[in-house]
């Protein structure tokens, strides 16, 4: 897109330039990781966990909120590099959750074109290139959008700095849901460009950017991004900016955006069908409505604690509140609006009207709930709109920092007891609440960091206020956006930890890695804190736990069996003092409100929150137990389990025990059938040594006692796939001790057999008589249904962008 108009240009600003300062801020915020051996990766947390936690004083601190980067994305970005430099398209992940979909999963945005540097580069260097180029999406895009608008260069810069700079989009640039956000304005521009004037080549790039949208890893996010659209595409039609032609075109471009990107969602749609997303209640998947409190941090940057040392005491969480984006830009929004003064494009009526939305939404007003009855939204959770009302209030600053260059600072300096009386009562306001919670802040932030982050809030304000009042009026418009920049900058700086790249995962001399096509060991800790979940694939180590919001519905249960009281957090709040901090706080009070509105839907997100690691804390069944198969438990010292060897290692404050009779499958002389679902009922009265229980229906078992002659062979262990040489005498059932789904697929001896669930959690095949070869593979139908769709998909959009009809409409034009 050209900028090399300078109409609109005050002082030395042009658009161009301020194209290029953000490009500039991105390389300047993150470029210091990239030298040194230093990452945006939190490192320093490996120093707090076992075994790696050293006996040292200088443990390194990283902000409390990126603890998912080095316990999630790293260990997934590295299994994908991995997986593709073997040749393998990494389609199950063999090391979390007994097995579990790892392309299927939507967060690991495989098909996201940023994610491929990973790649081409080491991981510590290439996440940090990674958030260097998401920020400068951003701010340009922002840019490109306001400009749009019609905006002069300066205002555009602001509101790019707005949302570039915020805290919670600093704060989130680990996460995938960034993603949306780094796409969104692009987004919101190519719908309007194909809407204001359709032709091929608009229509072509609004479907691959929607197609962007989509493959970005966060499909709540994309929704909202998408409602987003369709409220613009809704008022440029209703203003007469846009055409019904143009209007269709825009949503055919999302159909085919669809179409392209189908080998994601139908899979991803398949793994969340059969996990605890969809069977948990209301309340897991829209989240408590926020409180009026949470607005106090618009005003002042972590007024609920400190987002470094995880002191964090509000409600829901730091990035869902870290609201910060200016004072200065929250003055502006006022004057945005005043009289129109952009030359083209909407005013703000759009921008207001998705703003009011999305904070009803995160409020939880009455008349906007249905909206999460809608398809697809009543999965989500509200706090997926925080970012469009961060849009929204970034391009009402801008429109305000228009109308304040373009009017204000030429009639006269009369009007600036405005914008000042407004910034005394947000100052009052402030105080007020300060006061108000003052009791609270002391306790939970002991070091009074909320208390300087309000003052530098304050001052940053009023310093602007007294500069632009006295500042030469051509040069308002590059005062404003470089004061709003001095105001973000130092506190969003912050927020991503510059953590020390050569001390990611050490190497662990007691752990050695398997043998070429072997199965690796099988871990399994009572505590989260001993390898934490999904870092042991960091050192080719099964998991039976797992990181992940997307739990498997059935290793939860199944977990559950053996710990009725897993994820009951619901007995550790009421074992709360009631005389304690956390009792008197305006959190529990919250919380109390909460029950009383939500009642048990409250309780039951209570009592399954931890089935994010299905971390079991007793065993209660050992029986189900035993059927894990584990190799190794890792215990704090001092736990010692029954029927365990311990081992030799050297860790600190861990002790390990061994389980040498622990085998990747087993063959079954009997078996009894379940109803689906229904297989753990059945299990409580049976040998669970002799007998499968499967969830299928299979001729009856041989009669009397023939365990002597089946033997059973592991030929090869890949991570998506094995081979084993059975010689089962009579027919068996054949059981792996992995975890069940759908998409696992059999063969005997080249002959097609279906897999089926056994002991409710096991893949199960049954073997006739004799000596077979058995292969299992994952090879899921819905990502080669999607593949196909998105193929036809990706032809039909290259044969309307360079067929016939193509080339005539470039002709007509």
């Amino acid at each position: 897109m050209a900028l090399a108009s300078d109409e609109g240009t005050i002082g030395a600003m042009t658009h161009r330039a301020a194209l290029w300062l953000c490009l500039l801020l991105s390389a300047a915020f993150f470029g210091d990781a990239l030298w040194g051996d230093r990452t945006l990766i939190p490192s320093g947390f490996l120093d707090q966990s076992q075994p790696w936690q050293v006996a040292s004083d200088a443990i390194a601190v990283d902000p409390a909120q990126q603890y998912d980067q080095l316990f999630q994305f790293y260990p997934w970005a590295q299994y994908f590099k991995e997986s593709v430099g073997q040749g393998r398209f990494p389609l199950w992940n063999p090391y979390n959750y007994l097995g579990t979909q790892f392309f299927a999963n939507p967060q690991t945005a495989l098909l996201f074109p940023l994610n491929w540097l990973h790649l081409a580069l080491p991981l510590p260097y290439s996440f940090t290139l990674i958030y260097m180029l998401k920020l400068a999406l951003l701010l340009s895009g922002m840019l490109l959008w306001l400009r749009s608008c019609g905006l002069r260069a300066g205002p555009c810069l602001l509101g790019a700095l707005v949302l570039g700079l915020c805290m919670h989009t600093q704060a989130s640039l680990a996460f995938p849901y960034s993603n949306v956000t780094v796409v969104l304005p692009w987004l919101l521009l190519a719908a309007r460009r194909t809407t204001a004037k359709p032709c091929v080549r608009r229509w072509s790039l609004l479907a691959l950017v929607a197609a962007l949208t989509i493959l970005a890893g966060q499909p709540q996010s994309a929704l909202a991004a998408i409602l987003a659209v369709a409220l613009l595409l809704i008022a440029e039609l209703a203003a007469g900016r846009a055409s019904l032609r143009g209007t269709a075109a825009a949503f055919a471009a999302f159909g085919v955006a669809g179409l392209l990107t189908a080998v994601q969602w139908m899979a991803s749609f398949e793994y969340v069908s059969e996990s605890m997303v969809p069977h948990g209640p209301r309340i897991i998947k829209s989240g408590l409505p926020y409180l009026p409190a949470n607005l106090v941090n618009f005003v002042i940057p972590d007024f609920f604690g400190s987002h470094l040392n995880g002191s964090y005491w509000g409600f829901p969480g730091y990035h869902d509140a870290a609201f910060y984006c200016s004072v200065l830009a929250l003055l502006l929004i006022p004057l945005a609006f005043g009289a129109t003064t952009s030359r083209s494009g909407p005013g703000a009526g759009f921008a207001a009207a998705l703003g009011l939305l999305s904070l009803g939404l995160l409020l939880g007003m009455p008349l906007l709930e249905s909206l999460f009855d809608l398809p697809g939204f009543d999965l989500m959770r509200r706090n997926k709109f925080v970012f469009l009302l961060l849009f929204c209030l970034a391009e009402l600053a801008a429109r305000g920092a228009e109308r304040f260059c373009g009017e204000v600072a030429a009639l006269s300096r009369r009007p600036f007891w405005r914008p000042l009386l407004a910034a005394l009562v947000l100052a009052a306001l402030s105080g007020l609440a300060f006061w108000h919670f003052r009791p609270h802040i002391e306790v939970l932030d002991p070091q009074g960091q909320s208390l300087r982050m309000a003052l530098h809030a304050g001052i940053a304000a009023l310093l602007g206020l007294a500069l632009l009042r006295f500042c030469p009026r051509r040069w308002v418009a590059v005062a404003l956006p470089l004061l709003v920049l001095a105001d973000l900058a130092p506190l969003s700086y912050k927020l991503n930890p510059r953590g020390t790249a050569n001390s990611l995962y050490p190497h662990l001399p007691e752990i050695s890695l398997p043998a070429p096509g072997k199965p690796p060991q099988r871990i399994f800790s009572l505590q989260q804190s001993v390898f934490p979940p999904n870092s042991a694939q960091v050192y080719k180590l099964q998991d039976v736990r797992g990181y992940d919001v997307i739990t498997p519905l059935r290793l939860f249960r199944f977990m559950q069996a053996i710990d009725p009281s897993l994820g009951d957090e619901m007995s550790r709040l009421s074992a709360l003092d009631r005389g304690s901090i956390h009792r008197e706080s305006r959190l529990v009070k919250a919380f109390d409100l909460a029950l009383q509105n939500h009642g048990d839907a409250l309780r039951d997100y209570l009592t399954s929150e931890s089935y994010w690691t299905v971390g079991i804390t007793r065993i209660g069944r050992p029986d189900l137990f035993n059927l894990l198969q584990i190799d190794r438990m890792l215990l704090a010292a001092g736990m010692a389990p029954d029927g365990l060897q311990p081992s030799q290692e050297n860790w600190p404050g861990v002790q390990a025990y061994s389980n040498p009779s622990a085998l990747p499958a087993r063959l079954y002389p009997s078996w009894t059938e379940a109803e689906p679902g229904r297989s753990l009922e059945a299990m409580l009265e049976i040998d669970l040594e002799q007998v499968a229980v499967v969830e299928s229906s299979l001729p009856e078992p041989p009669s009397g006692d023939s365990a002597a002659n089946r033997q059973i062979r592991l030929m090869d262990w890949q991570p998506q796939s094995r081979r084993y040489r059975v010689e089962s005498g009579p027919p068996a059932v054949f059981v792996e001790f992995g975890r069940f789904s759908p998409g696992w697929r059999a063969w005997i001896d080249d002959q097609e057999q279906p897999v089926f669930p056994a002991h409710s959690l096991f893949r199960g095949v049954y073997v006739p008589e004799g000596s077979h070869e058995l292969v299992l593979e994952y090879r899921p139908s819905t990502f080669r249904n999607g593949l196909l769709i998105s193929a036809l998909g990706l032809l039909l959009l290259l044969a309307v962008r360079f067929g016939r009809w193509g080339k005539y409409r470039r002709i007509r034009r």
